[in-house]
């Protein structure tokens, strides 16, 4: 579903605005991510994955759009290469920090 968000992501930033779009999907987001706990039928849990992927690639989208239309040219590369590189040391990161806390502290 992330190849879905990012395919419909144009139209709902041209038709609400960056701002707007990205608070409808970190809202989306955050609904989702609590709503797979209680969740414990498989199509269900499919279902909300599902829907967070597809917010979660609107996410990078608005944020790298708005990031593209603000930023001068000369400029573009060294910002959206540092983003990029903070974006990825995050993806690899954040699996360590689960499990350090979820490590039981007894």
């Amino acid at each position: 579903m992330f190849l879905a968000g990012a395919w419909f992501s144009p139209m709902a930033l041209a038709r609400i605005g960056h701002i707007r779009a990205f608070a409808a999907c970190a809202a989306i987001c955050c609904v989702t991510a609590r709503a797979l706990y209680p969740v414990d039928h498989a199509l269900l849990w499919a279902l909300n994955r599902a829907l967070f992927g597809a917010a979660i690639a609107m996410l990078f989208a608005a944020a790298e759009s708005w990031m593209t239309s603000v930023t001068p040219k000369e400029r573009r590369g060294d910002i959206l290469g540092f983003y990029l590189l903070c974006t990825k040391v995050a993806l690899a990161a954040g699996p360590f920090m689960i499990g350090d806390a979820a490590r039981d502290p007894g």
